[in-house]
């Protein structure tokens, strides 16, 4: 395994082979078929269902919820239709949004970015998933992480599973986190951080809390949400 080293400015991809088994070429057909009475035949015809079986769209997913423990594709009604956490392989992550907007990532290195060592990206409009070269020293370290840019992709909206989402405004993210953000000087004026979901995982050898969560970024001017980790360490340098 690989230890994801947190990103605080904020692995191929998973192919599915289908294979269908028809039998060898020239395999002899039975020595005598079954034959069926005209009654026999009508009667089935009569009871046989009409239509194809369509799927129920209020199945269909909705949203791709960013969590501190997990990424989550959920239906209209908040059902989940998938879910995978950050210290499960990347390619687990990859496939469940594959089939989720139903578009492939594009595939790159991605460089070393403050805390975060290089290692690889996956990238769809408005989300990528890291895979840091790092190898992972417990079980509660993850081993990729998730940084959001836009507020939707293929079709699905991406949210905190408070509905905090790229693009909201300030006042947004105060009606539905009231009390989260902090402001941070910037060139230009201030900008403001929060924190979503925070979870304790482990503890220092101070004893304090080392707490892992999904960070979120409000810009200046305009003062929207620009960006959102998960999951983000809340501890050391």
């Amino acid at each position: 395994m690989k230890r994801a080293v947190p990103a605080a400015v904020l692995c191929g991809i998973l192919a599915l082979t289908l294979a269908a088994c028809a039998g060898a070429d020239g395999a002899s057909l039975p020595a005598a078929v079954p034959s069926v009475s005209p009654s026999t035949a009508a009667t089935d015809a009569a009871t046989a269902p009409t239509g194809t079986p369509t799927a129920d769209p209020a199945s269909d997913p909705t949203t791709i919820v960013v969590h501190s423990d997990r990424l989550e594709v959920v239906d209209a009604a908040g059902v989940p239709r998938g879910s995978v956490d950050y210290t499960e392989p990347v390619a687990n992550a990859v496939a469940i949004l594959v089939a989720a907007t139903g578009t492939q990532p594009v595939v790159a290195p991605s460089a070393h970015v403050a805390e975060s060592d290089p290692g690889t990206s996956y990238a769809w409009d408005g989300i990528t998933l890291t895979d840091p070269v790092t190898p992972v020293e417990s079980a509660w370290q993850f081993d990729w992480y998730a940084q959001v840019d836009g507020p939707s992709s293929g079709g699905l909206a991406i949210a905190t599973a408070a509905g905090v989402r790229v693009g909201q405004t300030k006042a947004d993210v105060d009606a539905r986190a009231p009390g989260v953000l902090t402001p941070v000087e910037v060139t230009g004026g201030t900008a403001y951080d929060g924190t979503l979901e925070e979870r304790t995982v482990a503890t220092g050898a101070s004893g304090e809390a080392m707490t892992y969560s999904v960070r979120l970024r409000v810009g200046n001017a305009p003062a929207v949400v620009t960006t959102l980790v998960a999951p983000a360490q809340n501890w050391g340098g």
